[in-house]
C-alpha cells in the first residue's frame, strides 16, 4: 500500500507534464497525493478490520459475504472520496461519488490503481482476486477494468509471497494475456497519455519487472509519460510486496503529504496487514501455491515437450537447441514443471502402510485392478490434507469412494469430493505426462 502513495505522490508532478527521461529529482514541494492515494486509502479502509482471517472467517466465494464486502467498499470511497473532493477525479467517478448511481461500465485504471490492499489483507491467490473483482467492479464492471485490477493485486501478492520476476511475469501473461516482453525504452520513444487498464497496467508491471529497487521502478514508471501518478502507483505498490520499502527518510517525507486521518488508516493497516516478503528461506506457501497452481492450469502440451527432451538427454544446451530457445528458458520450464517431475518409488510410501492398517484389503484389490505404480505427491502449507487425498486415490487407483476418504482421515466428505473433482480434471494430462518422461 505503501508504494502505492509512494509513486502517487512522486509522479503527481508529472501527470499533465510528463518527462521521458528517469533522471530527476523524488521529492519536490509540488508532489502531492492525488485520487490514487484516497482511494488506495479507502479500500484499505473498507477491508482492513472486516475479515477475522486468523479463524477463517469472510469467505468471499459466499454472496452473502461478497456483497458486505461490496457495500463496504462503495460505503468507505464515497467516504473518502467527499472528504477530498479535489484531488482529480475522473468525471464519471466524481459523478459516481455524488450520486446513488451504480458502476458505469469504465475500463480505466482507476480500478488498478486502488487495489493493492487486497494483497495484503487476504493470503491466497484465489480470494484476493476475487476481492480485487469486487473493489473493481462497483465502478469499474468493464472487463478490462476488472481484469486490470486483478492483474495488478496478483502481482502484489506473487511479489509479496516471495516469488521471482519470472514467475510473476509468466503468471500475469498467462492468466490475463498482457504483452510483457517490451522493453522501456522502446515504449518510452511513442507512450502516450492512457488512461485504460490495457494500456497503462502492463507498462506499470514493466516497469516493475525492469526496475532494480523500488525507486528505480517508480522512476521507470514515470519516465514513459502518460498517466505518470497512476503507473508509478501500480508499479510503486508491486515493487513494496517485492523490495519493501525505501528508507525510513522517504516515508516520513511520503507521510508527511498526507492528511492526519489519511496517516490514520495508513498506520492501522501496516499493523493489521500480513507479512511483507517471504524469502527463499521461507518457501512453505510457495511450494503449495505452485503445485496447487500448476495442477489446476495443467502444463501445456509445447512444455511437456521441452520436459520430455530434458529427460532424454539431461542438457539445458541440447534441449534449448532443439527447440531454438535459450537455456535461461529451459531451465525455467524445467523449474516450474518440478512438481511433477518429483516422484516417490510407491514401495516407499508411507501412505501405504497407512491405508494397510485402517482399510485392509483395499491395497491389494487396487494392485489387482492395475494402480499406478509411481506417486507424485502434493506438498505446502495446510496441504496435508491434500496430500492424503491424493495419495489416497492414487494409491487405490480411484477405486474408493469419498465417504470411505472420509472415514478413514477424518476429513470432511464434502472436502474430499471438491478435492477429487480437482482430481478428475488433471487424471487424463497426468498419464500423458508420465507417460513422456519415461520414454
Amino acid at each position: 500500500m505503501l508504494g502505492a502513495l509512494y509513486g502517487d505522490i512522486i509522479g503527481s508532478r508529472f501527470e499533465h507534464r510528463n518527462i521521458k527521461t528517469k533522471k530527476f529529482d523524488l521529492f519536490n514541494n509540488y508532489s502531492r497525493f492525488t485520487d490514487d492515494s484516497v482511494m488506495t486509502i479507502a479500500i484499505a479502509d473498507a477491508i482492513m478490520f472486516y475479515f477475522d482471517y486468523d479463524n477463517g472467517t469472510g469467505d468471499l466465494f459466499d454472496e452473502k459475504e461478497a456483497e458486505n464486502l461490496r457495500t463496504r467498499v462503495i460505503n468507505a470511497m464515497r467516504k473518502w472520496g467527499l472528504r477530498y473532493p479535489d484531488a482529480g477525479y475522473g468525471g464519471r467517478f466524481y459523478q459516481w461519488l455524488h450520486d446513488a448511481d451504480g458502476p458505469y461500465n469504465s475500463w480505466g485504471n482507476g480500478s488498478a490503481m486502488r487495489v493493492s490492499p487486497v494483497a495484503w489483507i487476504f493470503d491466497d491467490i484465489d480470494t484476493v482476486r476475487k476481492a480485487a473483482v469486487i473493489t473493481a467492479e462497483v465502478t469499474h464492471n468493464h472487463p478490462e477494468g476488472i481484469k486490470g485490477a486483478e492483474a495488478i493485486a496478483s502481482a502484489v501478492f506473487l511479489a509479496r509471497k516471495g516469488f521471482h520476476k519470472p514467475e510473476i511475469k509468466e503468471y500475469i501473461v498467462r492468466e490475463f494475456g498482457y504483452d510483457l516482453d517490451r522493453d522501456l525504452d522502446v515504449i518510452r520513444l511513442t507512450y502516450q497519455f492512457d488512461v485504460s487498464c490495457q494500456g497503462s497496467v502492463p507498462e506499470a508491471i514493466i516497469a516493475f519487472l525492469e526496475g532494480k529497487d523500488m525507486v528505480d521502478t517508480i522512476r521507470n514508471a514515470i519516465s514513459i509519460g502518460g498517466d505518470s501518478d497512476t503507473i508509478a502507483a501500480m508499479a510503486g505498490s508491486i515493487a513494496e510486496a517485492y523490495y519493501g520499502t525505501d528508507s525510513s527518510e522517504s516515508i516520513a517525507w511520503i507521510l508527511d503529504k498526507l492528511e492526519p486521518d489519511m496517516k490514520k488508516v495508513v498506520d492501522e493497516f501496516t499493523k493489521h496487514r500480513r507479512k511483507e516478503r517471504v524469502t527463499d528461506k521461507d518457501p512453505e506457501y510457495k511450494e503449495y501455491f505452485r503445485i496447487s497452481h500448476y495442477r489446476k492450469t495443467l502444463i501445456p502440451d509445447d512444455l511437456r515437450v521441452y520436459i520430455a527432451h530434458y529427460q532424454r538427454c539431461r542438457s539445458l544446451y541440447k534441449t534449448a537447441e532443439a527447440f531454438g530457445t535459450t537455456t535461461e528458458k529451459v531451465r525455467e520450464i524445467i523449474r516450474l514443471a518440478e512438481p511433477y517431475c518429483v516422484r516417490k518409488d510407491r514401495d516407499n510410501c508411507d501412505i501405504i502402510d497407512y491405508i494397510d492398517e485402517v482399510c485392509p484389503g483395499r491395497l491389494a484389490r487396487s494392485e489387482n485392478e492395475g494402480a499406478p505404480g509411481l506417486e507424485i505427491l502434493v506438498r505446502g502449507q495446510n496441504a496435508e490434507n491434500s496430500r492424503l487425498i491424493y495419495d489416497i486415490i492414487y494409491v487405490t487407483g480411484g477405486k474408493i469412494i469419498d465417504e470411505e476418504i472420509s472415514e478413514i482421515t477424518g476429513i470432511p466428505a464434502g472436502q474430499v469430493k471438491k478435492i477429487r473433482s480437482q482430481m478428475a480434471l488433471h487424471s487424463s494430462h497426468r498419464r500423458h505426462l508420465e507417460d513422456y518422461l519415461d520414454d
